[in-house]
């Protein structure tokens, strides 16, 4: 669909155990803006009660308040009121739900990410790049961003699953990334575990630098599902809820 200046694809379906209600991830495109606006998924914490619905409050959260912003200003003030809304209403239900989020304000050719979790955010360059990405809040994340864990190590680390930080808790903090300037040619990617667990980040690269972007955000997610249906040992296959998005800004004026 066009997206400000550029175009944005989406694609989320449920793990391979469950039927299509199933799914626990969600996603968000909110045009709000002439230049843009904001793109945002997230992901229901599976195992708990809730997730589903969880997901689906922080978006709901965030596209009202992007709506209710003022026209003048930049959404950061509107992100961070919609998800401290989202976090004291999934807290209200009692359930012990939680999600994370990741979620990209757009304006132009313009980027600032945000994210709680382990959910990410690429940008990846025409060719194959990646010229920015937001770092999972886990101890598996934090590992490999220190240098202590290869990506391999930890794309099969037993503790990958584990996060440290989610919409829905008392210690809820965002994560407010620098503002990040876009090529014509850089593909933005939001992505949920069922990719990122199962793709590395250079094939995730290398599959999104060029071509239709609906033909990408296809091939990512016919590559995962393989991955999920497979037992080979010599790759990655963890069966889970996928969601993606891709967005590519169009030439500079």
């Amino acid at each position: 669909m066009p997206f400000g200046a550029g175009e944005a694809v989406a694609i989320t379906f449920a793990a391979p155990y469950k039927d299509a209600d199933g799914n626990e991830d969600a996603i968000g495109i909110f045009p709000v803006r002439k230049a843009g606006g904001l793109l945002a998924l997230a992901d229901g914490v599976g195992g708990q009660p809730g997730g589903a619905e969880a997901a689906r409050s922080v978006l709901e959260h965030l596209w009202d308040a992007a709506l209710a912003a003022d026209a003048a200003r930049p959404l950061r003030s509107a992100v961070l009121d919609g998800v401290e809304a989202a976090n004291r209403a999934v807290m209200a239900r009692g359930q012990g739900a939680a999600t994370t989020l990741v979620a990209a304000e757009v304006d132009g050719h313009e980027l600032r990410a945000y994210h709680a979790g382990d959910s990410a955010l690429l940008v990846v360059g025409g060719r194959g790049r990646i010229k920015h990405q937001t770092v999972p809040h886990s101890p598996v994340g934090y590992g490999v961003e220190a240098g202590l864990l290869d990506e391999e190590e930890a794309m099969h680390h037993a503790l990958r699953h584990v996060i440290s930080n989610a919409v829905g808790g008392p210690d809820m903090r965002i994560e407010i990334g620098p503002v990040v300037s876009l090529a014509a040619r850089d593909t933005v990617v939001l992505a949920s575990d069922g990719v990122l667990d199962n793709l590395s980040l250079p094939e995730i690269a290398e599959m999104v630098r060029k071509g239709s972007l609906m033909d990408r955000a296809q091939e990512l997610a016919t590559a995962c599902a393989e991955r999920m249906a497979g037992s080979s040992g010599r790759t990655p296959s963890k069966p889970d809820d996928l969601a993606l998005v891709l967005y590519r800004p169009g030439p500079i004026a």
